[in-house]
């Protein structure tokens, strides 16, 4: 089964039904707070799998001078995304990101690089950097995925170093996360990336 299809049969207990947690109340807050920070005037920001449009709430209830972007390659986070919002997002095909070099002055990818599989999560980090002007924000969720005893379909480790090479890391945080399952070095980190 391919990733587009589990997501799409996995639909009722999918993240965008799960109610928001504290990490990722936290998580946007903080990136709310630092497209303030950082940028003067409106602002083109890509959100790449965009699920069921959380980052596009925070975003309208914060900040009106933000013009964002939606893709997302599940068709059924697709249509919930435009119940929750009113926007549909752009279809995706899970790698190749259809804009032009240089189009977003920030580009998003919350909680979206576990969900990528290995021989693919580069190609996806280097579409990104692409599309970007100047930043690029991961939330990763990290853990060792080889250890865990009871390991999620779809959910993959990376080497977020490697993975992060060439570019300069402007900020880090951790966030705690609570961890019922036991999964080992279970973490939640925002990065922020200078692209330039």
């Amino acid at each position: 089964m391919d990733l587009q299809k589990f997501w799409e049969k996995s639909k009722p207990t999918s993240t965008w039904d799960v109610p928001e947690n504290d990490v990722h109340r936290a998580l946007m807050e903080d990136l709310v707070a630092w497209v303030e920070m950082a940028f003067r005037g409106t602002i083109n920001m890509l959100d790449v799998g965009s699920g069921s449009g959380r980052l596009y709430r925070y975003l309208t209830d914060a900040d009106a001078t933000t013009r964002l972007t939606m893709i997302d390659f599940i068709n059924s986070a697709r249509a919930q995304c435009e119940k929750n919002t009113g926007s549909r997002p752009v279809k995706w095909d899970g790698v190749h990101i259809p804009y032009a070099d240089n189009t977003f002055d920030l580009v998003v990818m919350m909680d979206l690089l576990i969900h990528i599989e290995p021989k693919k999560v580069q190609w996806v980090m280097d579409d990104a950097k692409r599309v970007s002007k100047k930043y690029i924000y991961v939330s990763a969720v990290t853990w060792d995925y080889l250890k865990a005893k009871d390991p999620r379909r779809w959910c993959f480790s990376h080497d977020y170093d490697k993975l992060f090479d060439g570019l300069e890391i402007v900020n880090m945080k951790e966030y705690p996360v609570p961890n019922p399952q036991n999964l080992p070095n279970l973490e939640v980190v925002g990065y922020w990336l200078n692209v330039d």
